[in-house]
């Protein structure tokens, strides 16, 4: 097992307490697909200022970082899931994790290509509430439609697309987005296009029903180097929802750099409007997520804006990152939930000797709800020790510290944990 499936243990064996969290930055180089065991104690499991309740989770579950290309056919899937056992009954057992999977049938140069992305994740049902598993709701995700290419030349493409995309939780609802774009290839690491989309948000049982819709209007630049990756998009917005139209300024940034034969740095920032489901995506895909606050369970659309940079170095034997991001969310109805979080975040990654790899992450996060009394400052310390005990075969330690001060005091708490998971490896040299 790689140093980035330590990390996602840390993190995601973890989630039912702190909430859904992005993939973590140690990306492993090689596709892997694993099975595992997890034994971890509590001395919080209520996460109470006082009168705390120990307890003691078994856990099993998956963990899996595929990515495969064939002649017509791409994958991209990433997750780390667990069943959880709470032995004292302090919670009933449920599943926790995240999964994101994107599957596309055809290339880009075909006239028609078919879209499937799945995901799974966890929303907080409360954000004024400590995020025990009773705060924190499963959620899927399902997006599907195609996409027909015309070529115009060898160089441009007009594309038109249909997606229907539903939502599995509590408050179930369904999209169609609607699509168009021209393309022209500048070059072979150069493209720049034109896009117009709008997609239409239905509950399915809420009384009275909710609708609204968002339409974008923009222009691409995208360049893929071999030391830089780029893409922005700029226009406009528009939420139509309630019977009033609301319009901003539309931006999407993504940029990476490596700047040394070591070290990489990126920036990603955006402004648009989108839905809590859209950020658990965001958060449990590919993208470089802002944030790692727990997406709040609503059908309410919002005003997202965001800024996250991140630099990483790459080492022989030692990784390392740090990453600032920072968040506002503003609700058209709920604006109760208004509110803005940052976060500071260090992962270092080393590898002790042929067979041990020992990683540290840091985190400190500050919530603040701007129509509301409640502000939240927490602050989580991972530690996980992996043994590889032969090919396929791997044993983790762990231990994490979380410690959350708020202006609210009850819902103030501490909580350790340590942790012990097996692992078997079905695909990958781990």
């Amino acid at each position: 097992m790689t140093a980035a499936v330590a990390i996602s243990f840390s993190s995601t064996s973890w989630a039912q307490i702190v909430g859904a969290e992005p993939p973590p930055p140690f990306r492993n180089q090689e596709p892997y697909l694993e099975v595992h065991s997890t034994l971890t104690h509590t001395d919080n499991v209520f996460l109470t200022p006082g009168n705390k309740g120990a307890d003691t989770l078994a856990a099993i579950g998956v963990g899996l970082d595929l990515r495969e290309t064939l002649q017509r056919l791409s994958l991209n899937a990433r997750g780390d899931l667990d069943y959880v056992d709470y032995l004292e009954h302090s919670y009933d057992p449920k599943t926790f994790g995240y999964f994101d999977g994107i599957g596309i049938l055809g290339k880009n140069t075909d006239w028609v290509q078919w879209n499937v992305e799945e995901t799974f994740g966890q929303l907080l049902i409360d954000p004024f509430a400590v995020p025990t598993p009773n705060n924190l709701k499963n959620v899927n995700y399902l997006t599907t439609g195609p996409t027909v290419n015309i070529p115009l030349g060898s160089r441009t493409r007009v594309s038109f697309y249909g997606m229907y995309s539903t939502v599995r939780s509590d408050i179930d609802s369904h999209q169609l987005q609607e699509g168009a774009a021209i393309e022209y290839a500048a070059s072979n690491s150069v493209t720049v296009s034109a896009h117009a989309t709008a997609q239409t948000t239905h509950s399915e049982n809420l009384f009275p029903e909710l609708e609204f819709t968002t339409q974008e209007q923009f222009v691409r630049a995208a360049v893929n180097g071999i030391r830089t990756i780029f893409t922005l998009d700029l226009g406009r917005a528009q939420l139509k929802d309630a019977g009033s139209t609301s319009s901003t300024p539309l931006i999407r940034a993504e940029i990476a750099r490596r700047i040394s034969g070591v070290s990489t740095i990126s920036l990603t920032a955006a402004q648009e409007y989108i839905t809590s489901v859209d950020l658990l995506r965001a958060s449990a895909g590919f993208g470089a997520p802002v944030g790692a606050q727990a997406p709040i369970s609503t059908l309410d659309p919002l005003k997202d804006k965001a800024v996250a940079l991140a630099w990483n170095v790459a080492l022989r034997r030692t990784n390392i990152y740090l990453r600032y991001s920072w968040r506002d969310e503003i609700y058209t109805q709920a604006t109760v939930f208004n509110n803005s979080v940052t976060s500071v975040e260090v992962g270092i990654d080393r590898k002790l000797s042929s067979v041990l790899t020992a990683t540290i992450v840091a985190r400190n996060e500050s919530w603040h709800y701007q129509n509301s009394v409640v502000n939240n400052h927490d602050t989580i310390i991972n530690a996980t020790l992996q043994w590889r005990l032969g090919r396929k075969l791997s044993l983790i330690g762990g231990f994490q510290r979380d410690v959350r001060s708020a202006n609210e005091h009850a819902t103030d708490y501490s909580e350790n944990r340590i942790a012990l998971r097996v692992t078997y490896a079905l695909i990958g040299l781990q």
